[in-house]
């Protein structure tokens, strides 16, 4: 007698489903899903039953007639006589009985399926960063709430976390004593779900800081020496978490950015050093062939003098890869010789202090003076065409060739005209 009921119960079932004139597809009676699946389940009438009104239930008896929303029905694209039941974003309201019934011969036959819902894994209040403070005990929260209740198991920086003395899992996270400064990682809080029918598993990854304060890279050097009239820059490096601010004083001065000196703040360092020239100005001409006539005008805002220049120079449609330069450490007129006749050059310069270098300059680009020859053609003088694209040693090269060539026609003329 205690098994009658379950063997009625599946004696109802089975026969529900084993109509005769209609199965479902997958076929089953039961179904599992987790809150924010989606499925869905198609009726199939027997083709020779000629079934008709194909209609899915609720589990309250009303009929689904909708074809768009979240629970609708929709004709089967496999199967031209079947009716889908179609469930989008499972609720747990929507637990229950479905009925697909229809009518063969003026009476109406069913089949049905149980669908059991169960609740998703969700993580709640349970920040994506999280902060503690050294030397403290700190809970690293993770709230994790499904149906049947999850098992929680946590990682750090994809290693497996044991209960021990400094860490402890609970109900609301995993427990740190004595934060240190090692602790800081990504944990991962992986939640479990078992049920007879479905499983399911998500992570949650926590970005954990511990904040601590500053520490000196270099804590022994605290005296730095110089030469009277000499430059350098001073460094000071700390770690903390957050990164720590830093201020220069001067006695009990505080100093900012002067015009002889700046201050440069980064991540974990800071440099109090002098301050590198402005950029300067300048003209360029070519007088002469071959030869380009740099004039350097420096910036009236330098507050400390200069030491030299670096000019630059390449053909103009060739790479600064493979520029020339010349480093001057006195004067403000530069010639730069040896250069091709008539041809485009770019140039460009930098101011150089105790400091260093300063930016360069915009781009010129001036064209050489060519070089001009002269022949005599029947006792006139007559100009030729510039030298193009040669060095300055082949065209002078050529010009002393053609000088030679002249005095030995010249010679020629005159011997024929004394004889």
């Amino acid at each position: 007698m205690l098994f009658f009921p379950v063997l009625l119960v599946l004696t109802y079932l089975l026969a529900a489903e084993s109509s005769g004139h209609l199965r479902l597809e997958p076929p089953g009676d039961f179904y599992a899903f987790f809150t924010g699946d989606s499925f869905f389940i198609t009726c199939i009438p027997d083709p020779s039953s000629r079934a008709t009104r194909l209609t899915w239930q609720t589990p309250n008896g009303r009929d689904i007639t909708h074809t768009r929303g979240r629970v609708h029905v929709e004709p089967s694209a496999n199967n031209i006589l079947g009716l889908e039941l179609v469930v989008e974003d499972v609720r747990y309201k929507d637990q229950g009985t479905f009925t697909c019934s229809a009518v063969v011969d003026g009476r109406e036959t069913r089949i049905q399926f149980h669908l059991k819902v169960y609740l998703s894994i969700t993580f709640w209040d349970t920040p994506d960063v999280q902060i503690g403070k050294e030397g403290t005990d700190f809970m690293i929260m993770c709230n994790v709430r499904a149906d049947p209740s999850p098992i929680v198991s946590w990682y750090v920086n994809d290693t497996i976390i044991m209960d021990g003395p400094r860490r402890t899992i609970t109900e609301d996270g995993l427990f740190v004593r004595n934060l240190k400064t090692s602790d800081s990682g990504t944990y991962t809080c992986r939640a479990f779900v078992v049920t007879p029918h479905k499983s399911q598993i998500q992570d949650k990854n926590i970005a954990v800081y511990v904040h601590y304060k500053p520490v000196w890279v270099n804590p022994d050097i605290d005296t730095f020496y110089a030469v009277v009239g000499s430059t350098g820059s001073l460094v000071c490096e700390a770690r903390s978490e957050p990164s720590p601010t830093f201020e220069w004083f001067k006695g009990r001065a505080l100093l900012g950015n002067s015009k002889i000196y700046k201050i440069i703040n980064e991540k974990y360092r800071s440099t109090l050093q002098g301050v590198p020239p402005n950029v300067p100005s300048f003209t360029l001409t070519s007088e002469e062939a071959g030869i380009l006539a740099v004039k350097i005008y420096q910036s009236p805002h330098d507050t400390l003098p200069l030491t030299g220049y670096k000019i630059q120079w390449k053909p103009a449609t060739a790479s600064w890869k493979h520029a020339r330069e010349y480093l001057t450490s006195t004067g403000n007129d530069v010639m730069i010789q040896d250069l091709n006749f008539d041809s485009d050059y770019a140039v460009r310069v930098s101011a150089r202090n105790e400091i260093g270098y300063s930016n360069f300059t915009e781009t010129l680009i001036q064209r050489t003076k060519g070089l001009i020859a002269e022949t005599v053609v029947d006792g006139s003088k007559v100009l030729s065409s510039t030298f193009n694209n040669r060095s300055a040693h082949l065209q002078n090269s050529l010009v002393l060739y053609g000088a030679i060539l002249f005095m030995i026609d010249w010679s020629f003329q005159r011997t024929r005209a004394v004889s």
